[in-house]
């Protein structure tokens, strides 16, 4: 009788602080190299807008799920094409916590690749990125638009 093979497992993706190297590695997505370089730049030409303003970052795909918000102090980009990063420095972090912001001073500083992003630029002067992937959101909201208070410490 034929020796039956058990069926391949898929490999877990492991947790990992870099979308870009978790993608990389599944070869999840497929890069539009000049799709991504009018992005970046139209997100460069807008970057003074969001000093002062604030950045949310939250995923809803990892377990436990996220969002975490802060007062933007300094954003810009580094390096270009495949190879452009987002650097956003927050004054202060809050994480949303049952129902309410709580102070989070933990990492105010955030870099990521920007290849595996999707950037949407939205009528209220946000901007979304959506890394469609590892389920990661980052909203840009300018100084003067939508805010939250800083929690107290």
């Amino acid at each position: 009788m034929p020796e039956r093979r058990r069926p391949r497992r898929e490999q877990p993706i492991h947790d990992d602080a870099d979308p870009l190297a978790q993608v990389l590695r599944t070869g999840a997505i497929m890069v539009d190299v000049g799709n991504l370089v009018a992005s970046v730049t139209r997100l460069e030409g807008m970057l003074p807008s969001y000093k002062g303003g604030q950045a949310e970052f939250a995923n809803a795909v990892e377990q436990p799920g996220y969002i975490y918000r802060g007062q933007v102090s300094d954003i810009r980009i580094l390096g270009s094409g495949l190879g452009s990063r987002l650097e956003i420095r927050l004054d202060w972090r809050a994480k949303y916590v049952n129902l309410k912001w709580v102070n989070d001073p933990e990492d105010l500083e955030l870099q990521t690749p920007l290849a595996p992003y999707d950037i949407t630029e939205r009528s209220d002067g946000r901007t979304v990125l959506i890394c469609h992937p590892v389920g990661t959101v980052i909203t840009l909201f300018p100084k003067g638009g939508d805010a939250i208070e800083r929690p107290p410490e």
